[in-house]
């Protein structure tokens, strides 16, 4: 029996008084695939956000590996959409790497060589190994997006939460990506937020529509058809049945 990694009962969440999120149930199990999709301002990344511990339920119950968010923040790797480092800001690709690592002590030269051993590891495997030297604001969308996947990685996560992962890649370096992601899924759980869900169908098993409220689909209730609801009001991939969102 596969274990738990992701429990979300009844969860409601609220900027000030208005609710973004209602009523949020789903699960997510060991080695699950998931797409996360849904319109703009619909709550995925409030829901990433209380994913990752950054924000608390108003109502409702959250956990990840049986453990409130934030208890469970080393075992969760973050691949965020867009970078927020300082173009101007020397940081290389190594460095980035290295700030996947949990622990207070860590700080620059102070790098011991098992954490830069592990980091040319992941490195390696991402094929980015021969850029460790190079600034980070000079790579390409697709190095950018490895090396925030190396980042989330070296900490070796247990659950890995990417937010529109190659929305700044060409389709090419999409679909590695997805092969690369596809692997990885053997020895962790991945939710993708993602609006591409005809591309991502062929590597995902679950499909969570969000758009204030919830609904999860297993991925043979998704069919690229033009019957059932879409959660963006157009047809992008449909659900054959109606999920009232």
């Amino acid at each position: 029996m596969k274990k738990s990694v992701v429990e979300s009962r009844g969860v409601w969440f609220a900027y000030e008084e208005e609710y973004i999120l209602e009523e949020i149930t789903l699960s997510l199990e060991e080695n699950d695939f998931a797409a996360l999709v849904g319109p703009n301002g619909g709550g995925k990344t409030t829901f990433v956000k209380l994913l990752t511990g950054l924000l608390s339920p108003a109502k409702g119950d959250l956990s990840v590996f049986g453990i409130s968010p934030q208890k469970a923040g080393p075992r969760i790797g973050y691949v965020p959409q867009f970078s927020g480092f300082d173009p101007d800001f020397p940081i290389t690709v190594l460095d980035v790497t290295l700030q996947g690592i949990f622990h207070k002590n860590l700080l620059g030269p102070s790098w011991k060589k098992e954490y830069l051993k592990k980091a040319e590891e992941i490195m390696e495997k991402l094929e980015i190994v021969s850029l460790g030297k190079k600034r980070f604001s000079d790579l390409s969308g697709g190095q950018k997006q490895r090396t925030l996947l190396a980042r989330a990685l070296i900490s070796s996560p247990e659950l890995l939460i990417l937010d529109e992962p190659t929305s700044s890649v060409d389709i090419s370096v999409e679909e590695d990506i997805y092969d690369l992601l596809k692997e990885m899924n053997k020895q962790m759980t991945i939710l993708l937020v993602t609006h591409d869900m005809a591309f991502v169908s062929s590597y995902v098993n679950k499909v969570i529509c969000l758009n204030r409220r919830s609904a999860c689909h297993r991925l043979d209730e998704v069919a690229d058809d033009s019957e059932g609801f879409s959660p963006y009001g157009h047809k992008v991939t449909q659900i054959r049945h109606q999920c009232g969102l």
